[in-house]
């Protein structure tokens, strides 16, 4: 007889579009939602995850008529997903939600059978949260899935910075407190060990997707090149820009086509620049649904991930997408930074340093690669599969999580 699975509690303000449309919100954190998604279909190979969410945001949209949203569940890809009910009311809602979710969780966790907790990053919220969970359960230990390093800078201040200082002072605080509590730590870089507690113990999963290894043949006449993500001059945008006015100044590269979605500080500054191409197509796509973007990276050849390796964040943040674009079997260019650079030169292409005229030229060596392309991606998508696939992550979590349960 099989053994019943037991539960963790995955928590975090995880959000997908059903959630954001039922509560009319108006963003949906896709980044960290994805990560939290990937990371609990891992759990899922040994385990019943849910994962937790308040399921609201500051700001969301005020409905006179539906002032009382109701508590949600849904389930997508083995894990169940829980958003206590909230108001329609801004500014109210998110801390009536804090009130809820505080309730929700100490009640799922009576309720089930919880072997763990899995707090997602850092939020006012979860220090709450953890350290009642550990007055009450103090058996159950806690593991901070740490996607970013918050690090307070006197220059978020400057008008030019991409940040906000005050959120950056109070993450900085909640991710201290959280560390300190909590058992252990998985982090997608070995360069986040400098900044946590360094005698608790560490997963590092850089990559985690269910990979999709079919390779569709395509014509080898045209190459489809796709930067997804924050449009900020932190994440390379306007190196990638420079790029590309390189390339429409030599005639022979009108076969690439160039296609950017995402939002951010410099959208405007975006908006403003495909403009003024004049031989290379390049579109500007905006903040797109899941399903737009699904279509425009299912229709590419190259992936871009430019985070710059000596920007403000190089070392606090790591772009999960580069192992998404690589679980999709794309070629990609990204830059040095989190543990890419550890990955087989065959398998991704760093430029270092990350400068336009490099860019331009990783580019157009991608172009001139056309005609082997499929092989090419066929590469990537067995070693992705051997590497990064949710059933080897799963086993690797589900290790880690026994070795700290067995610890006194």
């Amino acid at each position: 007889m099989q053994k019943k699975k037991e539960y963790i509690l995955y928590l975090g303000n995880y959000l997908n579009e059903f959630v954001v449309n039922e509560r009319e919100l108006p963003t949906n954190n896709p980044a960290g939602s994805n990560r939290m998604h990937r990371i609990a279909q891992a759990l899922s190979v040994h385990y019943n995850p849910v994962i937790v969410s308040p399921g609201v945001s500051l700001n969301i949209k005020l409905n006179k008529s539906a002032i009382f949203k109701k508590t949600i569940i849904t389930k997508d890809k083995g894990v169940l997903f829980y958003f206590p009910k909230t108001l329609a009311i801004p500014f109210l809602g998110l801390f009536y939600s804090y009130f809820t979710y505080f309730i929700a969780t100490v009640r799922l966790l009576m309720k089930t059978k919880t072997v763990q907790v899995v707090v997602y990053n850092f939020d006012p919220l979860f220090v709450f949260l953890v350290l009642f969970i550990k007055i009450i359960k103090p058996r159950i230990k806690v593991i901070n899935n740490v996607e970013d390093i918050s690090r307070p800078s006197l220059m978020d201040f400057k008008s030019s910075s991409e940040d906000r200082p005050m959120q950056q002072l109070i993450f900085y605080l909640c991710m201290k407190i959280i560390a300190h509590v909590s058992d252990g730590f998985i982090i997608p870089t070995k360069r986040f060990k400098d900044f946590l507690p360094y005698n608790k113990p560490f997963l590092v999963v850089t990559g985690c997707i269910k990979v999709n290894q079919e390779v569709v043949s395509k014509s080898s006449e045209k190459l489809v090149v796709f930067f997804s993500g924050k449009i900020a001059f932190e994440h390379g945008i306007d190196v990638f820009i420079e790029a590309l006015k390189k390339i429409d100044n030599k005639m022979k590269y009108k076969n690439i086509e160039f296609r950017i979605s995402g939002g951010g500080p410099k959208s405007e500054w975006l908006e403003n620049q495909v403009k003024n191409f004049r031989n290379i197509n390049v579109t500007y796509y905006g903040f797109v649904s899941n399903e737009e973007y699904n279509n425009l990276l299912e229709k590419t050849d190259v992936c871009v991930a430019l985070q710059k390796e000596t920007g403000r964040h190089s070392n606090y943040k790591t772009p999960s997408k580069v192992y998404e674009y690589l679980g999709n079997s794309k070629i990609v260019i990204a830059t040095d930074v989190g543990d890419l650079v550890a990955l087989d030169t065959d398998i991704i292409t760093i430029c270092k340093p990350l400068t336009s005229e490099n860019l331009m030229k990783c580019l157009i060596e991608a172009y001139e690669m056309l005609p082997e392309l499929s092989i090419k991606r066929n590469k990537i998508g067995a070693y992705t599969y051997n590497h990064f696939d949710t059933s080897r992550v799963g086993n690797q979590v589900y290790n880690f999580i026994t070795t700290i349960n067995h610890e006194k």
